[in-house]
């Protein structure tokens, strides 16, 4: 390679494209710069060589670096800088074009200027020129990175030197009014046939002392103190302010709304009454209902909700503590919760749909007057109390579906009911199986023919067990004759139906049953009589009249 500053060879040239090749494609390593950092051999030479006029060097990547990036500013560093911009202004003597018609400065705009408006332009006069706004921006980070305090330095860039012009302003405002004062007061004085250094009236001197001290300079030896201390620290029209801003004196003080000690807490420090002092007046009534009446109105519930939602989310970890803040990011927070609410009562009316579909809907209870009232239902009494007609079991609903033929019957199923085994089936084919296809005639024979053995093994029973008369034949008993028949008009014994009827009463006044009570006496035809009669109907409207003389009630 030939020396700094001289023109390559083209031998030299062309080495040089073979090793930066090389290093493209991975054969060579790449090459470092001073501090041992790799360089990208895919940079091309305008960013890894140095400007001519920075001096010539090896490859590196240095002078890419902004050398104030690392650089820390504190908060003298950071004044020192305002400063030194402020003197670098400098007094134009003649109006450049493109600055401000105003005042002459080129740092802003005609309708941006913040100057007096002057009558005649500084455009026009050339004279009095304002110097160029100098705005120093350290907090961009182009001077380098502030401290702590620096970033939060309220005062940054401030002239502590600015304020002394308005303390000087001050003082002689403060100079002048304490000389009309005094002058005013010798005028009245001298009016009044006293000089203003008259001693006459011990007590009008010491008075006009008195108002002599609020005006005198700390420095001249006399503390101002009677007349500020007795107007609690503020003087003059101040006073008038301050004491008019705490409250309107036309308004009832909140302490003195209601005077019982153990009312709402009066916080002196803070003025304020949290709790309502008169809980039992009407809202519409009271005038003052407690300061904290106002976070139960307007937006502060939902405020409230917003922030108990961002809290219990980052509690139970859906949202990353920090990541939901009502105060950082109101609108975000407020936009979650609107959301969360929304599929909430979605889930809720979805479950409350599923279960509704599943269970049907719950029907409100009767009125109790309603329970026991008159109804419209025809039913039709007998003289002892029974129903004869109406009121009649509704007949049960069939779990099955009902009028739906399935594989081929022309029956539905449970059309038909096997004595034998007790099951239900089809009448078209006899089928006791649910899923079975339907058979027809030939079904019907099958069943028959099963059953028929165990029919013959029953009769012949039933003829063992009846005795035969000579010459007759066994034949099966009629189901009369096995469980009876019932009779419309029992024969009864007048004599036992009352010793029934005594029996009766005797155990219902007793009300205790015998030890023996147990044990089965047999009823018979009277005493089942006795039972009916006596039996109370509460369905039969006439059963309240049957102990009273009268039908109707007495007007």
């Amino acid at each position: 390679m030939n020396q700094a500053g001289d023109r390559m060879t083209s031998s030299d040239f062309r080495k040089k494209k073979e090793i930066d090749e090389a290093r493209k494609n991975g054969t060579l390593p790449p090459e470092k710069d001073a501090d041992g950092n790799l360089i990208n051999p895919h940079n091309p030479d305008y960013i890894s060589k140095r400007p001519w006029y920075l001096g010539e060097s090896n490859a590196s990547l240095k002078h890419q670096i902004n050398p104030k990036k690392d650089q820390v500013l504190s908060m003298t560093d950071a004044d020192a800088l305002n400063i030194r911009a402020f003197k670098q202004t400098t007094q134009r003597k003649k109006f450049q074009k493109g600055a401000c018609k105003n005042c002459g400065a080129m740092s802003h705009k005609t309708n941006e200027c913040v100057e007096r408006p002057r009558k005649i332009g500084a455009w026009k006069t050339n004279k009095d020129l304002a110097p160029d706004e100098v705005i120093v921006d350290v907090r961009s980070g182009q001077y380098g990175k502030l401290t702590f305090d620096a970033k939060r330095d309220a005062w940054l860039g401030y002239d502590a030197e600015e304020h002394q012009a308005t303390i000087e302003r001050f003082e002689k405002m403060e100079q002048v009014r304490k000389t009309k004062r005094i002058q005013e007061m010798n005028d009245t004085n001298k009016e009044s046939g006293r000089a203003g250094g008259s001693d006459s009236d011990s007590d009008a001197g010491e008075d006009g002392g008195s108002d002599e001290d609020e005006f005198m300079d700390k420095e001249g030896g006399r503390v101002i103190a009677k007349r500020v201390s007795r107007q609690g620290g503020v003087g003059g029209a101040e006073m008038m302010i301050t004491a008019r801003n705490l409250r309107i004196r036309e308004d009832t003080a909140k302490y003195l709304r209601n005077l019982n000690p153990n009312s709402a807490f009066y916080d002196p420090k803070t003025r304020s009454m949290r709790d309502n002092p008169n809980p039992d007046l009407k809202p519409d009534e009271a005038t003052f209902m407690g300061d904290n009446f106002v976070r139960h109105t307007g937006d502060a519930v939902k405020l409230a909700q917003t922030q108990l939602f961002a809290w219990e989310a980052a509690e139970k970890g859906v949202i990353p503590d920090g990541a939901l803040h009502p105060q950082a990011t109101p609108s975000a927070a407020e936009f979650m919760r609107q959301q969360y609410e929304e599929k909430k009562l979605k889930l809720q009316q979805e479950k409350r749909a599923a279960m509704l579909a599943k269970y049907g809907e719950q029907t409100p209870a009767p009125p109790k007057e309603l329970l026991l009232a008159a109804s419209e239902t025809y039913v039709e009494y007998a003289r002892d109390g029974r129903v004869v007609k109406g009121m009649e079991k509704a007949v049960a609903k069939s779990k099955y579906l009902e009028d739906v033929l399935e594989n081929n019957h022309t029956q539905i199923w449970g059309s038909w009911f096997d004595r034998r085994s007790g099951q239900w089936g089809f009448a078209c084919c006899h089928s006791k199986i649910r899923k079975s296809y339907c058979t027809g005639e030939a079904g019907k024979a099958a069943a028959s023919a099963i059953h028929e053995p165990v029919v013959h093994l029953e009769e012949a029973k039933t003829r063992e067990a009846l005795p035969l008369a000579s010459g007759e034949q066994p034949a099966l008993p009629q189901r009369s004759a096995l469980y009876g028949e019932r009779k419309d008009a029992p024969a009864l014994d007048p004599a036992k139906m009352k010793q029934a009827e005594k029996k009766l009463k005797k155990l219902e006044a007793s009300g205790k049953r015998k030890y023996n009570s147990m044990e089965d006496d047999g009823v018979d035809e009277e005493t089942m009589e006795v039972y009916r009669m006596r039996k109370s109907q509460r369905e039969d409207p006439m059963a309240n009249l049957l102990s009273s003389d009268t039908l109707l009630p007495e007007s």
